[in-house]
C-alpha cells in the first residue's frame, strides 16, 4: 500500500512513529509537516503518509502498538520544545481513549510506552488525567516481576509531578512499591513517602521499609530530601528513630554552608516540633542559618523580608521553637527584628489565623516588643470586628489572639493597655455567648486559657479597668479551687468598677483623650532598649 489515507489510526501512528525514531531532531520542518500530520491522522483525516513510507522504508515493517507510536512521537516533541496544546492534548486523549478498550491485558512494554508517553507530556506542562488513572488501574494489575523499575520511577515522578494525594489512588501501586523498595533509588523513595506524607495517613509497615532501605544511602542525602523525608514523617506521625539519626547527621553536615530560605530552617524545625524529636544539634544548626538569613546587611540595607509571606515564615519559625523549648537569643532577636521590619514597613493585612499564631508563640518564648505587639493587637482587633469572620473561628484560635491583648502592654501607657483590654474582653464575651447559645459545655482547657489571660489582662485597681469589663463573670471561666481563689480577686475588682461606672471621673479616667500611637511606640521602644 502505498498511501495510507484509509488505514486504520494505529496503523497510520505506527508508520509516523517509526519515520520520527529515524529522523533527527534538527530536521524542524520535516518534525513540524510530521507533527501536523499526526494531528490530522488524530481528527481522522485523510493523510499522505507516501513521502514517510519512502523515506524510512517503513511501509513493509512490522506495526508497532498505539502506545509505542505515540510514545516515540511524544519524545520527538519533547526533545524539539513542542508546546503546543493542539498537538498535546489530542495525543493524551487518543492514547487514553486506546488504553481503555484494550482487549487483551497490558503488558510491561505496554506500561513503558504509556508512562514516557505522560511523562513527555507532562514536561511540556499537559496531563490527561484519565489517562493517568487507566495507567495506574493498568499497572496495579501487573505483577512485581513484570513491571521495571524505570517504570516505577518513571511512575512516581508523573504522581509527584501532577500532586496526587488520594490514598486511594496511591494504595494500588503501594504492593509494588513495598516489593521493589530495595532496587528503588534514593529520589524515587523520599517521593513516594512524600506522597503519602500529604495524604497524612499513616502507613507504618511502608515507612519501615523506606527508612531500613534509606538508611544504606544515609551518605547521599541532600538538604531537600532531608527535610522532605522530616516533613512526611511528621505529618503521618512515623517516628523512626535510626532514620532520625541519619537525617539530623546530615542536616548538621550540610546546613551550615547551603543555601536555603527561612522557609526551609522553619520547615526542619517545625517538623521536629510535630514529631517531638528535638536535637539540639539541628536546633542549633538552624538558628545560625536563621541568623545569616535574617540579619541585615548594613545600615542601607533595603530589606526585602517585608511581605506577608516572610512574616508567615517567621511565624512557623517562632511557633516551632516555642514548642521545642529552644532559646537561643541572637536568633530570636533576630526573627522579632524581622517581625518589626515586615509591620513598620508595610500595610498588611494579617488575618486571625497569622496573627494568634504569632502572638501565642511570642508569648511562649517570653519576648517583648511593644512594635510587634501593637500591630498584632491592631490586626485582632480589626479581625474582631468583622463578626462574620469571627464567627468561624475556633475557641482555640480565638483563645490564642487573646495573646495579642496582654503581650507586652506593661511597656504602654495607660490609655494603650484600654485598648487590650477592650479588644481582650469583646474576645472572652464572644466565646462566652457563643456557648450560651449553642448550649455547649467550654473544654476545660479552653476555661483554663481564658482565666489566664484574663488574669493578665485585668489590673486589680478598679480605675484601670475598661467599663465593658464589669459585665464579665469570672466563675464562668474556673476549673478548679486555685482558680477559685484567684478568681475572688478579679470579682471583686469587678463588682467594684459597676460600683463607679456612674461616676464620671473614672470614666474620663478610663476613656481617655486620643494619643499619638507612633509617640507612644518610640517611647515604649527607648524605655525598653534603656
Amino acid at each position: 500500500m502505498s498511501a495510507l489515507t484509509t488505514s486504520p489510526v494505529p496503523q497510520q501512528l505506527s508508520v509516523l512513529g517509526r519515520y520520527l525514531s529515524r529522523l533527527g531532531a534538527a530536521d524542524v520542518e520535516r518534525l513540524q509537516e510530521v507533527t501536523r500530520k499526526v494531528c490530522g491522522v488524530l481528527r481522522g483525516e485523510e493523510v499522505d503518509l507516501r513521502k514517510e513510507e519512502e523515506t524510512a522504508a517503513v511501509g513493509e515493517g512490522p506495526t508497532i502498538g498505539t502506545g509505542k507510536a505515540l510514545s516515540t512521537i511524544t519524545a520527538a516533541l519533547h526533545n524539539a520544545d513542542v508546546t503546543e496544546a493542539d498537538v498535546w492534548a489530542p495525543m493524551l486523549s487518543h492514547l487514553a481513549d486506546a488504553s481503555t478498550i484494550i482487549p487483551e491485558p497490558l503488558t510491561s512494554e505496554g506500561l513503558s510506552d504509556m508512562l514516557q508517553a505522560q511523562k513527555n507530556g507532562l514536561q511540556r506542562g499537559f496531563v490527561n488525567t484519565e489517562l493517568l488513572a487507566a495507567t495506574v488501574d493498568a499497572a496495579s494489575t501487573l505483577s512485581p516481576e513484570d513491571v521495571a523499575v524505570q517504570d516505577l520511577h518513571t511512575m512516581v515522578f508523573v504522581l509527584s509531578r501532577v500532586g496526587v494525594v488520594e490514598v486511594e489512588i496511591l494504595y494500588k501501586l503501594r504492593p509494588l512499591w513495598l516489593s521493589k523498595m530495595a532496587e528503588l533509588d534514593l529520589g524515587t523513595i523520599v517521593a513516594i513517602l512524600g506522597l503519602f506524607g500529604h495524604t497524612k495517613v499513616p502507613d507504618h509497615e511502608l515507612f519501615l521499609t523506606a527508612s531500613e532501605v534509606l538508611q544504606l544511602s544515609a551518605d547521599n542525602f541532600t538538604l531537600p530530601q532531608c527535610i522532605s523525608l522530616l516533613r512526611s514523617c511528621a505529618r503521618c506521625g512515623e517516628f523512626h528513630v535510626r532514620l532520625f539519626h541519619c537525617i539530623f547527621a546530615r542536616i548538621v553536615t550540610l546546613l551550615p554552608t547551603a543555601d536555603v530560605t527561612v522557609q526551609a530552617c522553619g520547615a526542619i524545625m517545625d517538623s521536629m516540633a510535630a514529631l517531638r524529636a528535638r536535637d539540639d544539634r539541628v536546633l542549633l544548626a538552624a538558628a545560625m542559618k536563621l541568623n545569616q538569613l535574617l540579619e541585615p546587611e548594613g545600615t542601607d540595607d533595603p530589606d526585602a523580608t517585608r511581605t506577608l509571606l516572610d512574616l508567615q515564615h517567621v511565624s512557623f519559625c517562632l511557633r516551632a521553637l516555642s514548642k521545642l523549648g529552644f532559646v537561643q537569643p541572637s536568633t530570636l532577636h533576630n526573627l522579632m527584628a524581622t517581625c518589626r521590619r515586615c509591620f513598620s514597613s508595610n500595610m498588611l493585612e494579617i488575618n486571625l489565623d497569622l496573627a494568634s499564631l504569632l502572638s501565642h508563640s511570642i508569648n511562649r518564648l517570653g519576648l517583648y516588643d511593644p512594635v510587634v505587639a501593637w500591630h498584632l493587637h491592631s490586626a485582632v482587633r480589626r479581625c474582631m470586628d468583622r463578626l462574620a469572620t469571627v464567627q468561624d473561628q475556633t475557641d482555640a484560635r480565638l483563645v490564642a489572639a487573646l495573646s495579642a491583648c496582654y503581650n507586652c502592654t506593661s511597656a504602654f501607657p495607660e490609655e494603650v493597655e484600654h485598648h487590650f483590654q477592650s479588644t481582650a474582653v469583646k474576645i472572652v464575651k464572644l466565646i462566652l455567648q457563643r456557648h450560651r447559645e449553642n448550649g455547649t459545655e467550654m473544654k476545660s482547657r479552653t476555661k483554663a486559657s481564658l482565666h489566664t489571660a484574663l488574669l493578665a489582662i485585668i489590673p486589680t485597681d478598679p480605675s484601670r479597668v475598661v467599663l465593658e469589663a464589669a459585665e464579665l463573670d469570672p466563675q464562668a471561666v474556673v476549673t478548679s479551687a486555685v482558680e477559685e481563689s484567684s478568681s475572688g480577686l478579679m470579682k471583686e475588682v469587678l463588682q467594684a468598677l459597676k460600683g463607679l461606672q456612674d461616676e464620671l471621673a473614672v470614666q474620663e479616667e478610663v476613656h481617655a483623650a486620643p494619643f499619638s500611637i507612633d509617640l507612644v511606640l518610640q517611647e515604649s521602644v527607648a524605655a525598653i532598649s534603656s
